[in-house]
């Protein structure tokens, strides 16, 4: 998909450099393949110059032809794009890239303190029962059909590229209704930021991972995104 076509609807994208036609997106230098758009995302409450940032070098070594950044970027051969906000930049580039999966299929997402895994796996049984295709995206695993993919990482709601990606998977497979787990974290960090929601479910509430929101207010203004923001 050509870079500019991607970055089409995001007017305060500054470009340097030629349209380039992008094979994938990646936030992580080591898993960037030849022909990817990388996006330079900063550590969470670290300077734009952070995380991401200080990897473009590797990322183009391994085939970057594009890069996305918030600090202005001079690139020799390689297309730069300048954004205000990386993170939130890079959930609207992955559902562009991506083709906005989530429009065409019936999402549900459930969030709260605790029962988020069961919830989401029960609900997924009910919908497969109901004689619907299935998918699950949660803590356990990734369903997609009948595909099960093991989630290692223990990460119940990854990035948004990776959001988007199995998303596409799923439609792709002719699944119809998706069941996920909406993390706090993601829905401060805005990882569901493009998913269009059929119906959110909220568990219960209590405090919890505050080391990260910094206040129960905050930890439950995270949760309300969900609603407020999303549904």
């Amino acid at each position: 998909m050509l870079l500019y076509a991607v970055l089409r609807g995001f007017p305060g994208a500054r470009v340097s450099g030629p349209d380039v036609d992008i094979r994938a997106i990646s936030y992580d230098s080591r898993d960037v393949e030849p022909g990817a758009l990388f996006i330079a995302v900063p550590t969470v409450g670290g300077p734009p110059e952070s995380g991401g940032f200080a990897a473009v070098p590797q990322a183009i070594q391994r085939g970057a032809i594009a890069v996305l950044a918030q600090p202005p970027l001079t690139l020799d051969g390689v297309t730069s794009v300048q954004v205000a906000d990386a993170r939130l930049a890079m959930a609207d580039v992955a559902s562009s890239f991506y083709d906005y999966p989530s429009n065409s299929l019936h999402l549900f997402a459930v969030t709260g303190t605790d029962g988020k895994t069961t919830t989401v796996f029960l609900l997924e049984q009910i919908l497969r029962r109901a004689g619907f295709q299935t998918g699950m995206l949660g803590t356990v695993e990734t369903r997609i059909g009948g595909e099960r993919i093991q989630n290692a990482g223990r990460i119940t709601t990854p990035e948004a590229p990776d959001v988007q990606r199995l998303l596409r998977r799923m439609l792709d497979a002719g699944v119809t209704h998706v069941a996920l787990e909406a993390s706090s974290h993601a829905l401060a960090l805005d990882r569901l930021r493009g998913c269009r929601f059929a119906a959110c479910a909220l568990t219960n509430l209590s405090g919890d991972h505050l080391e990260f929101h910094g206040s129960f207010d905050a930890y439950r203004d995270a949760k309300l995104k969900l609603f407020s923001e999303l549904a």
